[in-house]
């Protein structure tokens, strides 16, 4: 397939992962410039946009690009000839509506990597069709995590979840493995190892599994678990998301009504646009 070919398909695909604004915004005035072998020269119409892409859109871009090509590739953004300086106008006074064009860059508080107690803010990605902390822009709003990640969890597993977390210093993206002692989890939450790894029961003469928080959080696709040894001898090596997206329409769904309600409201005042979100089809946010 031609270059070029190659990537009004890989625009095509990227259409169909985004909103028509956010496209149009970023993706509809670019064009291949350059190709040489398999890396992609790619202009756009100024320097914002070009910094967008490169921090925020480049990893999807080769990935979708890999997909079509079928080997790997490099892209660079480069800004037209052409293209007259963007002047950037005095903002209007007021919240402004944060949609995937305006998100924040990493907040400095984070960039120093400090830790920052979820007992007081809560990092959650802002972040509609690709959830990548990496590169995405975060905005910090206070309590998210415990008034709707906790719930949807329930206590036990959500403790769990804030325990590994705490393991790590990292702010953003996926910690590193750690090996756990589940009876310190279990000790320090006050509940048996069984809420914590699951536990095989029967009944009727059927026997059957009782999942615990590990296989929670593993099907949220917010924890890895890896299992080592048998019986007693057994241990357990964890990795966990460190900063959770938004709940999606569907998850939400599974809250009590007054906490649906409460959730509408918390991203209205956080001028989220919360008819943009409503739209999701997506079970999840997380992208393993």
């Amino acid at each position: 397939m031609q270059t070029d070919r190659i990537w009004q398909a890989a625009l095509g695909e990227l259409k169909l992962q985004m909103t028509k604004a956010t496209f149009d915004t970023w993706l509809a005035n670019t064009h291949l410039t350059a190709a040489d072998g398999n890396a992609f020269t790619i202009a756009v119409p100024n320097a914002f946009t070009r910094d967008w892409l490169e921090n925020r859109l480049l990893t999807t871009i080769k990935r979708i690009l890999v997909g079509i090509a079928g080997c790997p590739v490099e892209v660079h953004f480069v800004v037209r000839q052409d293209s007259p300086q963007v002047v950037t106008a005095e903002p209007a006074a007021g919240p402004q509506p944060i949609t995937l064009s305006t998100l924040p860059e990493l907040h400095p508080e984070l960039a120093e990597g400090s830790l920052v107690e979820a007992d007081h803010v809560s990092i959650v990605a802002v972040q509609f069709y690709e959830f990548d902390p990496m590169k995405r822009g975060f905005l910090q709003m206070p309590k998210y995590c415990e008034w709707f990640w906790q719930p949807y969890f329930g206590v036990v597993t959500y403790a769990t979840y804030r325990f590994l977390r705490s393991l790590d210093r990292q702010n953003e993206g996926w910690g590193g493995w750690h090996f756990v002692k589940v009876e310190r989890i279990a000790a320090t939450l006050g509940v048996n190892r069984q809420k914590i790894t699951g536990v095989q029961r029967e009944k009727d003469g059927r026997k059957y599994w009782q999942p615990g928080a590990f296989d929670a959080l593993s099907q949220a696709a917010i924890a890895r678990v890896e299992t080592l040894g048998k019986g007693k001898k057994v241990s357990y090596k964890v990795s966990c998301l460190n900063s959770l997206p938004l709940l999606t329409p569907a998850q939400v769904e599974t809250l009590p009504g007054i906490l649906q309600e409460e959730h509408a409201r918390f991203l209205k005042e956080c001028s989220i646009e919360y008819e943009e979100w409503k739209q999701l089809e997506l079970s999840t946010l997380v992208q393993e």
